[in-house]
């Protein structure tokens, strides 16, 4: 009897140690699962198209999002203007652009323009207008302005 007692012993702290080591591996590939997952998502972000695809009512534009300075709204369609000073009219809302510009530097200064901060010259404090690049002179919504200059000023 005490000899299958010692047999059952022996064979519960084999069965333990099993698991020790089998929680040791999980954990471990849990560890490699998420650094995976992690690497994935920067590859994913990395690849983010860096072309914007513009329907107008013609022809589709296809324009580098770095070369967008500003996007204004008219009724029902936005105006692009890129770098080149190129303006097209797209059939899409401004407020379409803001969602899909925004994980990029656009910032929305009022109900009507959606800029690119890139492209910001300078700011006129007092009248509450910006300076493009492009030499365009854009206003700034009084009642966003203070969220403006948080957003744009570094920390």
């Amino acid at each position: 009897m005490e000899k299958e007692i010692r047999l059952f012993n022996d064979r519960i702290e084999k069965l333990e140690e099993i698991i020790v080591n089998t929680n040791d591996v999980l954990s471990s590939l849990m560890e490699h699962q998420i650094s995976l997952e992690s690497h994935l998502q920067e590859l994913v972000k990395s690849n983010i198209s860096k072309t914007i695809a513009i329907k107008g009512a013609i022809k589709i534009d296809f324009i580098p999002i770095d070369e967008i300075i500003y996007c204004s709204a008219n009724l029902a369609y936005t105006e692009i203007i890129s770098l080149n000073n190129n303006k097209v009219t797209s059939t899409k809302s401004i407020n379409a652009f803001e969602d899909y510009l925004s994980c990029y530097s656009f910032y929305r200064i009022s109900k009507s323009l959606l800029i690119n901060t890139k492209h910001i010259h300078s700011y006129n404090k007092k009248n509450g207008q910006i300076l493009m690049q492009n030499k365009d002179l854009l206003d700034v919504a009084r009642r966003r302005k203070s969220e403006f200059l948080s957003a744009i000023l570094p920390q």
